[in-house]
């Protein structure tokens, strides 16, 4: 079972989602976002079949996957993978909140084999969601897979809107998409943050700032 332990309300707001992935673009980007935005923790996702990892902050012990508000924005950020046999579960978990809730808007972050690209990506579940894209491009072709398919198939059954944001990426860790993402997301949410670190000098994970975490 999976079950997603947070007292925060996703009604009418906007929830931020990232999974290890591609270049973990999607990942240093919102975990920065948070970070840099002002965002507490509000709860976490929990199953005995996750991963049994934990992060550590201020000498206290936090879940592998962990969730952040500020006003009606949210994340939702992953220290894991998401095991192949668990995404639809823990997409389910999540969308079954968002739609409970009366939640605005899903985006998800994660990254696309393109090194050569500027450009930042976009896929709609439907067409209340493809509204926020702007002027993004939308993939025409290609395939989604695990837990991100598994969120964008139950938003269109849900009609709940789920944008994906995907940053160009050679595949290993990389930063270089990661500001358009972060200033994307700000478009979106109207909480924009200062990527001028982030461009200059890029994070080391261990060493963000922990107030985040409470």
């Amino acid at each position: 079972m999976v079950q997603l332990r947070t007292g925060a309300s996703f009604r009418d707001g906007i929830l931020l989602i990232s999974f290890p992935g591609l270049g973990l673009v999607g990942n240093i980007s919102l975990r920065y976002y948070v970070e840099r935005g002002g965002f507490k923790w509000t709860g976490y996702l929990f199953s005995r079949r996750l991963p049994p990892i934990g992060r550590v902050k201020k000498g206290r012990i936090y879940y592998p996957i962990n969730v952040f508000s500020r006003s009606n924005v949210h994340a939702i950020l992953s220290d894991v993978p998401i095991p192949e046999d668990l995404s639809w579960e823990v997409a389910h978990t999540i969308m079954e909140k968002a739609w409970k809730d009366g939640a605005k808007l899903v985006v998800v972050l994660s990254g696309v084999l393109s090194p050569s690209s500027e450009d930042v990506y976009v896929i709609a579940s439907n067409e209340s969601a493809r509204k926020f894209a702007g002027h993004l491009r939308p993939i025409e072709n290609g395939v989604v897979t695990g837990v991100t398919a598994s969120l964008l198939l139950l938003g269109r059954e849900r009609n709940v809107p789920v944008l994906l944001l995907l940053g160009p990426t050679s595949g290993r860790k990389d930063i270089s998409a990661a500001p358009r993402l972060v200033s994307e997301v700000g478009r979106i949410t109207g909480i924009e943050v200062d990527v001028d670190d982030l461009v200059l000098s890029p994070p080391e994970e261990d060493h963000l700032d922990v107030s985040m975490y409470g």
